[in-house]
Parts: structure tokens; sequence; C-alpha cells
């Protein structure tokens, strides 16, 4: 990720949360931010939508 401009900030990266929390260390020349999801409960709901129409 060096190679892209990009600064990690891994003790932001190991914390568990919902919120959306920015990633990357002050300097990066990339943002990174970690957006929580729900990626089962998405496949279920286009599932049934594809299922049901």
């Amino acid at each position: 990720m060096d190679a892209m401009g990009i600064t990690l900030d891994l003790e932001a990266n190991a914390k568990f949360g919902g919120d959306i929390e920015v990633l990357n260390k002050p300097g990066s020349k990339v943002s990174v931010l970690k957006v929580a999801t729900n990626e089962e409960l998405m496949i279920a709901l286009e599932t049934q939508r594809l299922l049901t129409s």
C-alpha cells in the first residue's frame, strides 16, 4: 500500500465498531475509511428480491 501512498493506522483498523472510521494516518496521501456492513443481510434481501420478482 505504500506504493499508493496509503499509510494505515493499524490500531484504528483493529477496533470493532458500527461507526464509519478513518483508518489512514495523518499525512497519508489517500483517505481510507472503514464502513460497517451486514453482508449476509444484503445477500438475503437481494436473493429474496430476485426470487419474488
